[in-house]
């Protein structure tokens, strides 16, 4: 019951329990942008640059979770899983709070800053790699 990015040199998972995700053509392409991103990040990022890029995430989402007690925000982190790295928020209410209820509307605090964070990691790459190349 907690909300959950993963990214690895294999793969990106989403996990959002009890949850009902609905895609259009134009999110299939925003799934194909990822991709390839993740394509980009595998092949050319080191544990440290990872590692930082997490630490930027989860930064940015605590900076964005709405405060009542703090728990919430006290519990988003990120820890090494396998080879790659597991940024969870661990509150069994995350992904009512990100996605909203009927009673409640939605307060986006951990996907959105992933997403925005994630792309300035990928660009950054693809700039080292630029310089690389020239």
């Amino acid at each position: 019951k907690h909300t959950r990015f993963l990214y690895n040199n294999r793969s990106c998972k989403f996990f959002i329990m009890k949850s009902k995700l609905k895609f259009n053509k134009a999110d299939l392409n925003n799934v194909n942008k990822i991709l390839t991103d993740l394509d980009i990040v595998v092949k050319n990022a080191n544990q440290v640059d990872i590692a930082r890029a997490s630490a930027n995430i989860v930064k940015e989402q605590k900076l964005k979770a709405p405060v009542d007690t703090g728990a919430l925000k006290g519990a988003i982190n990120y820890s090494k899983e396998g080879s790659g790295v597991a940024i969870v928020s661990e509150m069994e209410y995350s992904s009512y709070v990100e996605y909203g209820t009927s009673k409640q509307k939605p307060q986006p605090y951990f996907f959105n800053p992933a997403r925005v964070v994630f792309r300035n990691f990928v660009k950054k790459l693809e700039s080292k790699l630029n310089r690389k190349i020239r």
